[in-house]
């Protein structure tokens, strides 16, 4: 008996081992995960347009690296804006200083700023600024009694004008001559610079002042004085540059200017713009608004949130357009489209019009309205040479 039952207890210790040899042959045959998984459940998600994506790692330079499928600009890789963040306390305040002995602050500029006059409240209050300055006033009534306007008897006022033109556009052409008058030059070739950069300015408002309603986008008089500001800091670049080269960067783009600026004098023209804006106290948000302008050149949309990546892109466009316009390069808008521009300087704009305040700004810029503006633009100014 004892011996049938050691021999049971013999064979099930067998069967034991085998079982657990071939259980174990099993798990060794089997491939191992590369990594653990979690012993805690992660539920699945669905995709959320709305949630933080990661964002690519930026290089060295601070530049974010395209993806290998990108056609990223190879003038755009490493490049970025130098910011006020970027600059010592002591060089802020040399170029504050340089500014300062460059250009005066205009006695008007923060009056035609300010809430009431910006929000279209208060006309009265804005003739009585510009009749402070009988060189605006020329200009305002110069301009309300151009071709462009094509009035059948004069306007012999400023309130008139104000009344015909719109309290917007007064101001604005006020602005600009109080930065055209802020930097003055008896240099004739600088002049003709300066001249182009105010017919851009000018333009480029205009534009974006008719092209925002269109678009459903409000603060349309805000944002033209916007563009309109972005072109100050090219006013005091100009009269700072070297003289053998300030001519030049008109004619290469808005991303070679930007690069020429930075190699030779530290800065692109929006620090300086931003500069001279803080030294004349405008407001914070005007300040701040006019360098996300600049910023559009570099600047994917989502660094934004899609309501003001719009407002900028649209400043933005604008601008380019006003310059290409001013400097004889674009006589007709019927047909022209951003995207079908290879310039560095559109790689980022052209990503904003995927945004759908966007979608329909070439349709509006061909528009017959729009096309009229650029038509009787070009009317009052020479050709190119």
């Amino acid at each position: 008996m004892l011996g049938v039952l050691a021999g049971v207890v013999a064979l099930a210790a067998l069967v034991l081992v085998i079982l657990l040899v071939t259980r174990s042959g099993g798990r060794r045959a089997a491939p191992r995960p590369a990594v653990r998984p979690s012993n805690r459940a992660t539920p699945e998600r669905a995709p959320d347009s709305a949630a933080p994506q990661p964002s690519p790692t930026a290089d060295a330079d601070g530049a974010t690296p395209p993806s290998p499928a990108d056609d990223f600009p190879a003038a755009l890789a490493g490049f970025r804006l130098i910011e006020e963040s970027d600059l010592t306390r002591k060089r802020q305040d040399e170029l504050t200083g340089w500014l300062r002995r460059l250009a005066k602050p205009p006695r008007s500029m923060r009056g035609m700023l300010s809430p009431a006059v910006m929000n279209g409240e208060d006309v009265k209050e804005l003739v009585r600024f510009i009749m402070r300055e009988p060189m605006i006033a020329a200009k305002v009534l110069a301009m309300v009694n151009s071709p462009f306007y094509g009035l059948q008897s004069p306007i012999a006022s400023v309130g008139q004008a104000v009344t015909f033109l719109g309290l917007l556009t007064v101001r604005n052409v006020a602005l600009q001559m109080l930065t055209k008058e802020s930097f003055k030059t008896d240099d004739p070739a600088l002049q003709k610079v300066c001249d182009g950069l105010w017919d851009a300015g000018f333009i480029a408002s205009e534009l974006c002042y008719r092209l925002a309603p269109t678009l459903g986008m409000p603060d349309q008089g805000a944002l033209s004085t916007q563009t309109l500001l972005s072109f100050l800091g090219d006013f005091a670049v100009l009269t700072l540059f070297p003289a053998q080269s300030r001519t030049v960067n008109w004619q290469t783009g808005a991303l070679a200017r930007a690069k020429a600026e930075q190699r030779e004098l530290g800065i692109d023209s929006g620090i300086v713009g931003s500069l001279l804006m803080r030294e004349w106290k405008l407001p914070p948000a005007i300040v701040d608004g006019v360098r996300d302008v600049v910023r559009v050149l570099v600047t994917p949309p989502e660094e934004f949130t899609p309501q003001r990546a719009a407002q900028l892109a649209l400043c933005y466009a604008c601008a380019r357009l006003g310059e290409r316009i001013a400097f004889g390069e674009l006589r007709d808008v019927s047909e022209f489209d951003f995207r079908n521009e290879a310039a560095p300087e559109y790689y980022f704009l052209n990503r904003y019009f995927d945004l759908r305040p966007l979608s329909r700004f070439h349709d509006q810029l061909h528009s017959a309205g729009i096309r009229l503006v650029v038509e009787k633009f070009l009317a009052t100014v020479p050709g190119p040479d």
